[in-house]
């Protein structure tokens, strides 16, 4: 049996008789409300509503678009490359514009066509004879740098807009750093209280603080920190050629900073409670399960090449990185790990969860294969909306999550 199992309705909520004696005794003295974990599949379910579905319903909504923002940012990198692209074909044509000047006072009927080939990008984009006259290449090529003009204005224009979409906003606020936060603070408070506890001592107070920070914050901030990441880089990217950063309106700069400030301090402020459960728990453990992460990985890359042979299929790059109406055969990589990066955000994180939980056995003395049962027990659906029913701190936990 695992950590949230009970014989009657009553004992759901709080502590419960000690039913494994190879694991943390804290995971059943202290009340079951706060130390009950959620089965996988709620945690996946948690991660789609609130990353997925929500996500790509805000974006609709504020900008138009049903791409998430992970999608929208993939798209704005291609958006980023193609525009350096035209920069340095216009650069080149440009530099031929001189060099044909050049020429023009050595010749000025002809100019070789290798030189020509020699000088620009394209070479074979010239159907003709071995020898242009001077004049006709100089009216070719102020043609081809009006259409590159244009072209690089096109490019300006949908970063501009692509910018527009990867801005902290209010989303940020309310659906990620508040409920994060606020679960977090909560769980602090919760944990004053441990030392109190039926066979409490600092080392399973410790453990057992993990183990509600690793089953219930641990994988939403995975999520969120992405989300983050993602925004600042492209922020710190696009802010040195995008002139709309500098041209937003009072409203849309105190939007953003409404956005940005919560985020970095919910990222920190979580995030440090975290990190040495990683040394103490989580890396011994994916150590002397290793198994676990070869499978995974063997799964990830099978995933990785099917996503890859989907995206070949010509509607799927255009519908996952928003704004680009048609996907470079060489960009095409980017739809595949646009594809894995759910798959990515909902079993990562989730792995690491289930490593740490396996200490809370393994260091009290469980087998190796013991300790993986009782893990899995205690996932137990039954009981999970047992004490979900039963207890009000349950549902505002499980809100939180969902929120």
């Amino acid at each position: 049996m695992g950590a949230g199992e009970s014989s009657n309705n009553e004992e759901f909520t709080g502590p419960v008789p000690i039913r494994i004696q190879n694991a943390n005794p804290l995971l059943f003295t202290l009340p079951q409300e706060h130390m009950n974990i959620q089965p996988y599949w709620i945690m996946i379910v948690q991660l789609i509503v609130k990353d997925i579905i929500l996500q790509r319903i805000w974006n609709r909504m504020r900008y138009g678009t049903w791409s998430t923002t992970q999608e929208i940012a993939a798209g704005h990198y291609i958006l980023r490359k193609k525009l350096a692209e035209i920069r340095e074909v216009l650069q080149l044509n440009r530099q031929f514009q001189h060099r044909l000047r050049g020429r023009q006072r050595q010749d000025p009927r002809f100019v070789r066509m290798k030189s020509f080939q020699d000088a620009l990008v394209t070479p074979g984009s010239f159907i003709g004879p071995r020898f242009w006259t001077t004049n006709s290449l100089r009216e070719h090529q102020a043609f081809k740098e009006n259409i590159l003009i244009q072209e690089l204005e096109i490019a300006r224009r949908d970063l501009n807009l692509l910018y527009g979409k990867l801005k902290f906003d209010l989303f940020d606020l309310l659906i990620h750093s508040l409920p994060l936060f606020a679960h977090t603070i909560w769980y602090f408070y919760i944990q004053s209280s441990c030392i109190g506890a039926e066979k409490a001592n600092e080392w399973n107070c410790y453990n057992a603080f993990g183990y509600r920070l690793y089953n219930y914050i641990f994988v939403p901030y995975c999520a969120f920190f992405w989300l983050v990441v993602t925004k600042l880089y492209v922020y710190f990217r696009v802010r040195q050629y995008v002139e709309k950063v500098h041209k937003e309106s009072l409203r849309k700069r105190i939007e953003y900073h409404i956005g940005l400030w919560p985020s970095l301090l919910t990222i920190i402020v979580v995030g440090l409670p975290l990190v040495p459960y990683l040394f103490t728990n989580v890396i011994p453990m994916a150590a002397a399960y290793v198994f676990m992460i070869i499978i995974y990985i063997v799964l990830w890359v099978a995933a990785l090449a099917f996503c890859a042979i989907v995206s070949f299929i010509p509607i799927i790059g255009p519908f996952l990185l928003g704004t680009v109406k048609v996907l470079p055969k060489e960009d095409r990589p980017i739809a595949s790990i646009v594809l894995m990066f759910p798959f990515t955000l909902l079993t990562l994180p989730i792995l690491i969860s289930v490593f740490f939980n396996y200490s809370q056995y393994l260091y009290y003395g469980n087998d190796y294969y013991g300790t993986m049962k009782d893990e899995f027990d205690s996932r137990n659906t039954t009981i999970y909306f047992k004490i979900l029913q039963a207890s009000i701190n349950e549902k505002f936990h499980t809100s939180l999550n969902f929120v």
